[in-house]
């Protein structure tokens, strides 16, 4: 049985499709790239693995199964339960999901203590630890610093920190390196990637950074309009893509050349 198993699986905003019988699987330990363009549908499927969906967004058809069990119907007490040790999230957004009130070091407790007993000294060399192999200078500052006090790419930072601090099995991850430079985008890559071989976590990665798809993905979801368009092995669909949409989309990856002498 797959980690996680999407069938047929169709949602809508206000009655606009958003997925269309969208099928897909994650084994144990594997990573699945997801791919498209802009309002393809890849944060959507992030939304029905965690509930996020909203007033707005419902699910018109199919199954979303994690470990055999309903993703879809299941309770918000079992849900909340599931969210953290069972499956992670990092948001592309990831200021927003702290308390600006509050400082960061308070809060990661909080999120550990909410699912294990952990004493308050284990849980900050822990997220030290992480901080610093993410790349984080002075983690011991961003311990006490103050949401507002970070820049974008250090509150993604701190997001991914909450994230593996509870060590989940399942890590959904929605464009996580989109805000850093080049030499820290290769520290969390290389920290996701030994995630994965010391603990097994599997993970589902959103991007449209081509570079980092190649550089972590077993497998690749691309999609467009809410469909899947093509999947399979990610070094296959990326050399030798099969549909025309995904072709384009290779097509459109900057690639930088030197320009002629003279010009």
């Amino acid at each position: 049985m797959p980690l996680l198993q999407t069938t047929s699986l169709s949602v809508s905003y206000d009655g606009q499709p958003a997925l269309r019988g969208l099928s897909f699987s994650v084994e144990e330990g594997e990573i699945l790239g997801i791919v498209g363009e802009s309002g393809s549908g890849k944060s959507t499927v992030l939304k029905v693995l965690t509930g996020l969906l909203g007033p707005s967004g419902q699910i018109a058809g199919g199954s979303v199964r994690y470990q055999g069990r309903d993703l879809i119907h299941i309770s918000s007490r079992e849900r909340r339960a599931l969210l953290g040790p069972e499956i992670g999230m990092v948001f592309q957004d990831a200021r927003s999901s702290f308390c600006p009130v509050r400082r960061i070091g308070p809060q990661l407790c909080e999120i550990v203590r909410a699912h294990r007993s952990v004493p308050k000294d284990q849980i900050r060399r822990e997220a030290l630890d992480l901080m610093d192999k993410l790349g984080l200078e002075d983690p011991a500052r961003v311990w006490e610093s103050w949401p507002f006090q970070l820049s974008g790419g250090m509150s993604q930072r701190v997001g991914l920190c909450a994230a593996l601090l509870l060590r989940p099995r399942l890590l959904l991850a929605d464009e996580p390196t989109s805000a850093l430079d080049v030499t820290v985008r290769r520290q969390v890559v290389e920290e996701l990637l030994r995630l994965r071989a010391e603990r097994g976590t599997a993970i589902v990665l959103v991007a449209h950074d081509m570079g980092v798809i190649r550089a972590m993905a077993d497998r690749i979801l691309v999609l467009r309009e809410g469909s899947a368009v093509e999947q399979g092995p990610c070094s296959a669909v990326l050399d030798r893509p099969q549909s025309p949409y995904t072709q384009a989309l290779m097509e459109a990856v900057p690639h930088l050349r030197r320009p002629p002498e003279g010009a």
